[in-house]
């Protein structure tokens, strides 16, 4: 994991307590639940097997991952025994040390555990799973960890979706493990564009660009997404450009993420930096 674990364990009980009928009228025995800001290519059979074969009452998905010294304040760390039993919980610790089991914010728990949960706090006025469900029945109740050491990203900002956009381009291990897996693809929508044209004179250099582009100018180190057009002349760089963005002629670009249909008029000038990039409005006019 790139950056640090954000937010709560699972999702906060205010948020289940007010679609708690809701989850009373599933008929599944168990709920996954899943913060929606972890990019991951995970396989949840894994992680439901070993809750129901050791009967816990939750069962949360961690990374072991090294620390040394001061850690950001988002991270949430789980102490287990031999077993993966939670022994305590550390809720956004001024420092750590050593592999520590962080959470990822993934978990499953039996629909009627939950609604014994979602009753408790409505009873007493609780509105924290992890302090004031949790850390206050370890030892009672059988919470468990299980380990995941895959690829796992957390983006809840610009910054952090255009370094982690950035690192698909350099990081070859990255990329096969969230998009090269054959038993879980990723799909997308069908478009049926045209394959990409490279007009004579263009130039491209360490890219991902999707079909139905135009390429008339320079682009480096770039993701570009369908129907994307590069005038001539135009120099892009470091930059994430959403579907049928149009770069006009001799444009020049640095770290900039432009939306859907955003146009960038002939011969400007724009340039963000790597941790805080410049960002263009969905069909906004440059």
């Amino acid at each position: 994991a790139q950056g640090s674990i954000h937010g709560e364990i699972m999702i906060r009980l205010e948020a289940l307590k007010a679609i708690s009928s809701n989850l009373m009228h599933i008929k599944e025995e168990y709920i996954i639940m899943a913060d929606c800001d972890g990019i991951c290519n995970i396989d949840l059979n894994g992680l439901l097997q070993d809750h129901i074969e050791h009967g816990a009452d939750i069962t949360m998905m961690v990374k072991p991952m090294k620390f040394d010294g001061a850690i950001k304040n988002r991270v949430i760390l789980l102490d287990t025994d031999e077993n993966n039993n939670i022994t305590d919980i550390a809720v956004r610790p001024a420092y750590a040390e050593g592999v520590k089991n962080a959470a990822l914010n993934i978990s499953v728990i039996s629909k009627n555990y939950l609604h014994t949960v979602l009753q408790e706090a409505n009873a007493h006025g609780y509105s924290s799973l992890t302090l004031d469900i949790m850390m206050k029945n370890i030892g009672k109740r059988n919470y468990r960890v299980y380990p995941y050491d895959g690829a796992f990203e957390i983006i809840n900002s610009t910054a952090e979706y255009f370094s982690t956009s950035m690192a698909l381009l350099s990081d070859y291990e990255l990329r096969k493990a969230l998009f090269g897996i054959d038993e879980r693809p990723i799909f997308t929508k069908i478009r049926n564009s045209a394959p990409t044209r490279h007009i004579e004179g263009s130039h491209v250099k360490n890219s991902m660009i999707a079909d139905g582009c135009t390429i008339e100018g320079t682009v480096e180190n770039c993701i570009l997404f369908r129907g994307v057009k590069i005038g001539r002349g135009a120099v892009v760089k470091n930059c994430i450009l959403f579907q049928d963005t149009v770069v006009g002629e001799n444009v020049q670009m640095n770290c900039v993420i432009s939306d859907k249909n955003a146009v960038i008029r002939d011969g400007s000038l724009l340039a963000g930096h790597a941790k805080k990039p410049y960002y263009i409005e969905k069909n906004q006019m440059l």
